[in-house]
């Protein structure tokens, strides 16, 4: 596990329940003791939709909802520091909505005009941003994050540019030819 998302509904913010954030506690101080590291720790607020005005949807430039929501993730977050078990390790609050109509068979593919997710990409950076640099890649691929695959892409054909450059200045004629092929 690289960290835990903790979800509360937006509107219910107070009255998550203790028993909840107990067992959160509880995970993040057994993986301290078995592994001596703090177990990163997102919030995630979801439903944020369903806060005044809940007639205006995502994005948008309502300052009334764009007010609520973050008062809400400030909220959140202070309530996830507040935990003494807890105040270390929260890093983060994404508010999201993950509302989304499904056709029927087998593909299940997302109906675009009943998309109404939003600032699920956010969330997913969110989470690379917390995993370890080694398993990044494995979880930029599996979300689709365009500008982290490009950046590695990138830094791919640099390193093979680097390395083929590096053994064609070999001074006797011909003989990197199957290095720089495999490269």
């Amino acid at each position: 596990m690289l960290f835990i998302l903790f979800l509360c509904k937006a509107t219910e913010l107070h009255s998550a329940s203790d028993e909840d954030l107990n067992a959160c506690e509880l995970i993040v101080g057994e993986i301290k003791k078995l592994y001596w590291r703090d177990l990163p720790v997102i919030g995630v607020l979801i439903q944020s939709d369903q806060l005044q005005p809940k007639k205006v949807y995502f994005p948008t430039d309502n300052e009334t909802k764009n007010r609520n929501v973050q008062e809400q993730v400030r909220s959140f977050f202070a309530f996830l520091k507040a935990r003494q078990g807890l105040s270390k390790c929260v890093m983060d609050v994404v508010p999201t909505v993950a509302d989304a109509k499904y056709e029927d068979g087998r593909n299940g593919l997302i109906l675009p005009d009943d998309d109404d997710r939003w600032n699920i990409t956010e969330l997913v950076e969110t989470m690379i941003k917390y995993t370890p640099s080694e398993m990044r890649g494995s979880l930029a691929r599996m979300a689709h994050i365009k500008q982290f695959q490009r950046h590695v892409a990138l830094t791919t054909v640099i390193a093979c540019t680097a390395l083929c450059t590096f053994v064609s200045i070999n001074p006797i004629p011909g003989a990197a030819i199957r290095v720089v092929g495999t490269i």
